[in-house]
């Protein structure tokens, strides 16, 4: 068996500590089980189910275990070389559908002063528009809001 754990740090341990806030599984809810007892007879059923199925038995495995303290352990065991581009391409599929389902991150500092400063420029080159009397200088304001909008909007992605 080839195992890897990584000890709790700051940065891993902090979210697991307040394991309360995890969605749970409804019908966990209403036993009056440990909140952490439940998710582990959860996590053991599913993977029992996965284990278990006569009309395939598993042949290999790679997994990966995040335990209340903030360990995290990955595992992996009877990977032939011939399989590993197979697990492998379905890890890296897992790994995909976990980042989709993850909140979007909060933006640095950095990104929302931009933002923010980005705006107020773009809302005085519009106000500027109007309060202006040229119609040449008219136009490169509103050329100039437009294309600070835009400046703005590739930032954000």
């Amino acid at each position: 068996m080839n195992q890897s754990t990584q000890r709790p740090n700051q940065q891993n341990a902090a979210r697991v500590i307040s394991i309360e806030q995890y969605r749970r599984s409804d019908h966990l809810r209403h036993t009056k089980e440990h909140p952490l007892v439940r998710r582990a007879k959860l996590i053991q059923a599913t993977a029992d189910a996965q284990l278990q199925d006569p009309d395939a038995l598993p042949i290999a495995t790679a997994m990966v275990v995040l335990r209340s303290d903030g360990r995290l352990s990955s595992v992996t065991e009877a990977i032939e070389p011939e399989q590993i581009n197979l697990i492998a391409d379905e890890l890296e599929n897992l790994a995909r559908r976990l980042r989709a389902k993850r909140r979007s991150r909060p933006t640095t500092h950095h990104q929302r002063g931009f933002s923010c400063l980005g705006s107020i420029l773009s809302l005085f080159f519009l106000a500027a528009t109007y309060i202006n009397e040229s119609a040449a200088v008219d136009v490169a304001l509103s050329l100039a809001a437009q294309l600070s909008i835009l400046i703005i909007a590739r930032q954000g992605n």
